[in-house]
């Protein structure tokens, strides 16, 4: 989402809530919004790092990658489970099933 109002050239500032909510003010939501902005026009609310676009699809190619792993040990655990409900011990014999069958082939 941010990404996609960046390019539209808006000068966007991404904050810490809990500095804003540390503040003495308003609680409701309009008047919230004038206060923020009110802070934001005498420069009172420093803003965070925001990442480029190339390190946000790094970063997103890492976390897919990371689940595609946990994904692999996830079925990979529940094929011996499988296989050892139905007394079929192959554990014993070989270290990995799945990969014994790719070696196989």
């Amino acid at each position: 989402m941010w990404t996609i109002i960046a390019e539209g050239g808006f000068r966007m500032i991404l904050c810490i809530p809990w500095i804003i909510k540390t503040m003495p003010g308003r609680k409701t939501d309009r008047l919230d919004a004038e206060w923020i902005a009110n802070l934001n026009r005498h420069g009172m609310i420093p803003s965070s790092y925001v990442t480029t676009l190339p390190i946000i699809e790094l970063r997103e190619s890492t976390r897919a990658q990371k689940a595609m792993g946990h994904d692999v040990t996830k079925y990979k655990n529940r094929v011996h489970n499988i296989l050892q409900r139905s007394n079929i011990k192959l554990t014993s014999y070989v270290s990995d099933i799945l990969k014994a069958r790719e070696e196989s082939c």
